[in-house]
């Protein structure tokens, strides 16, 4: 009797071309989601990076009162005086002529409370917070506490879904945070001549 030899490939070796191309295709899918987690995590640098940049400029504006944005407290539920027109607002109502100090406080509300009540399709930081450091350098020109040409750090920070900051590097206690530090100096008041 002849003995038969079957041609094609045996169950086995069907297996193992499966496990090795099952293995591929979850490495290209590990792979998708850290560049989706990486793309995420660059729009949140983004936008905070946008926050710090549009704060400098209205401490810039704000020249008078560049030492109400130091050290204050946002709280998004307390309504501050509106003090300059939005581009979302169409009235006029509300709106007043408001101090250095008035202007500072709704600069932060503004900005902060905006971020924080979009959606995520929109540019949201999730649980940002904004702050800015009392100057840096006091009495830098006239030998005040906060003068014209002192510096001020404003730190825009959020919720990282990864815990990059183990350490604590900032020392507020949450090591699941991102965040952005710019130095500004506002400049010099030219009402006054400093």
């Amino acid at each position: 009797m002849k003995m038969r030899y079957e041609k094609g490939a045996t169950l086995v070796e069907v297996l193992i071309a499966a496990v090795i191309v099952g293995i591929g295709l979850l490495g290209v899918a590990i792979s998708q989601m850290h560049a989706l987690q990486g793309s995420s995590d660059a729009q949140y640098r983004t936008t905070a990076t946008d926050m710090a940049l549009s704060l400098a400029d209205r401490m810039r504006a704000n020249l008078p009162g560049d030492n109400d944005y130091s050290n204050k407290t946002v709280d998004c539920s307390v309504t501050v005086q509106k003090c300059a027109m939005s581009p979302s607002d169409t009235s006029a109502t509300g709106v007043v002529k408001c101090t250095p100090t008035q202007l500072a406080a709704f600069d932060m509300s503004d900005l902060l409370c905006d971020i924080v009540a979009k959606t995520p399709k929109e540019n949201h930081l999730p649980g940002a917070t904004l702050s800015v450091s009392a100057c840096r350098d006091p009495g830098a020109i006239t030998g005040d506490a906060c003068g014209p040409g002192s510096s001020f750090d404003i730190t825009v920070s959020w919720a990282s879904r990864e815990a990059y900051d183990q350490d604590d590097i900032d020392g507020d206690g949450n090591k699941n945070e991102e965040f952005v530090v710019m130095t500004v100096i506002p400049g010099t008041d030219a009402s006054t001549g400093l």
